[in-house]
């Protein structure tokens, strides 16, 4: 759980709020004034390094005794050490005891193929008490073991591990944070998938001539009623909600949670100016405001995807398809609103929402399999995978997404009969939350440390 204080620091380049920051000597130091306990830094650190404060509900690490270094002092663990087993120092510096160890001994980092550049290494260490998946997670050690860890939502549900030829027995373990982000990122995902998708695919059937301009209208209204929802659950998430608004005042442009935070600002808006536009009979800007919204829906229910890659503690959510996975699961649950409200409404274009929704179910079907099938090549994203489609998830996948959430409402929507479809809809509504659910939780059960 020790930082550490990579060059290229993924906390640093996730932080909304440059609430963490590396400083001039190379420390990367925090400021808990400014953090809004998003918890990205958390998903982002590789090294398991940042918890939750109980005390402040702000981000924590170790910051090197930045107090102590500041007035020519070492880190309180390197004078405390009774063996100096600990050893710290200036590495460019070739007067210094750390920057000799360093030429002299052979040394290992953890997980350098993240791109961290960690300043942390470990002379003649053994790959098994360096790696968390080594080793099977136990409910009790031999010696100690902390049930409840730093943090909240603490889980103990038992993840897979890859043991090596040598592998040993675990006799004392890091405090289990949990699942930090919960229920309302799986929500959030799925409602800012029905703002999206409804609007996508509301557009396209106009500008087709398969739908007319009431029907964008009812998407707009559904898409800002669920963008509220939407925004309401990011707020909710976050351990310091009374500083929501730094996020848009005192932005960090290389997170994309400022990103995703003013693309929903900025679509809302649109959005919004469109419904003006109708009302006040401003026909001529509504074709003008479609080409504008049409961006800013496709970036809306995609750009979570590029959030969860700056989460490299996480190797399953580094998948290069979660873009496309995302913008399916939008297709699917913006296509059933839609469904459930042209049949309310009486709106056009029913036959064609029924298509869309069908053939977006049926790719999604096939993505699963697909995804079930298909192997990892990264350890933890293997791990997460093996979790998910033969471990604690496999009956939620397997029954919730495939069977419940893909395969049965394609065979209602080939039945063709109108209260068939609306059982379609909800089903494929509820499958899509269970495949976010899982999609949020699993990777997060991966220890770290």
């Amino acid at each position: 759980m020790r930082c550490n204080h990579c060059a290229n620091a993924p906390c640093v380049e996730v932080c909304p709020v440059t609430a963490l920051y590396t400083r001039d000597d190379g420390i990367v130091d925090f400021d808990k004034d400014r953090c809004i306990g998003c918890k990205a830094c958390t998903q982002a650190c590789p090294y398991d390094a940042l918890y939750i404060d109980p005390l402040s509900n702000t981000a924590s690490k170790c910051n090197y005794c930045t107090h102590r270094v500041d007035n020519g002092l070492e880190p309180a663990c390197v004078v405390v050490c009774p063996e100096h087993a600990i050893i710290s120092g200036d590495m460019d510096d070739d007067t210094t005891e750390i920057s000799q160890l360093l030429a002299e001994n052979t040394v290992v980092a953890r997980k350098t193929e993240k791109g961290t550049a960690p300043k942390l290494f470990y002379i003649e260490a053994d790959e098994i008490s360096l790696e968390p998946v080594a080793t099977n997670r136990e409910s009790g050690y031999m010696w100690s073991s902390q049930e409840r860890g730093v943090g909240h939502n603490v889980a103990k549900d038992p993840s897979p591990s890859e043991k090596f030829d040598n592998s040993a027995a675990r006799t004392y373990d890091a405090p289990d944070k949990g699942v930090l982000w919960g229920w309302e990122v799986a929500a959030y995902l799925v409602t800012k998938g029905i703002a999206g998708g409804a609007v996508l695919i509301s557009i396209v059937l106009y500008w087709l001539g398969k739908g007319r301009q009431d029907m964008v209208l009812v998407s707009l209204f559904v898409g800002l009623v669920f963008l509220t929802i939407t925004g309401a659950l990011l707020v909710k998430d976050l351990d310091r909600p009374d500083r929501f608004l730094s996020v848009l005042l005192r932005p960090q442009w290389r997170s994309w949670i400022v990103r995703g935070a003013y693309i929903i600002t900025v679509f809302g808006g649109l959005m919004s100016a469109w419904m003006l536009g109708y009302y006040m009979d401003w026909m001529g800007s509504l074709t003008v405001l479609n080409y504008l919204i049409f961006p800013f829906a496709f970036l809306t229910v995609v750009y979570t995807a590029f959030l969860f890659a700056q989460a490299k503690g996480r190797d399953y959510w580094q998948n290069k398809m979660l873009p496309f996975h995302m913008f399916l699961h939008s297709i699917m649950v913006g296509g059933s609103a839609m469904l459930v409200l042209s049949y309310i409404m009486a709106l056009e274009g029913v036959y064609w929402v029924r298509f869309v929704l069908l053939c977006s179910t049926f790719a999604h079907l096939l993505y699963s399999v697909y995804e079930a099938l298909h192997k990892e090549s990264n350890r933890d994203a293997r791990l997460a995978s093996k979790m998910i489609h033969q471990g604690i998830f496999k009956n939620q996948f397997w029954l919730g997404v495939v069977l419940l959430g893909n395969i049965l409402p394609i065979a209602l929507l080939f039945v063709n009969v109108s209260y068939m479809d609306l059982g379609a809809a909800v089903l494929v509504i509820i499958g899509t939350w269970i495949a976010n659910h899982v999609l949020v939780k699993a990777p997060q059960l991966i220890p770290l440390s």
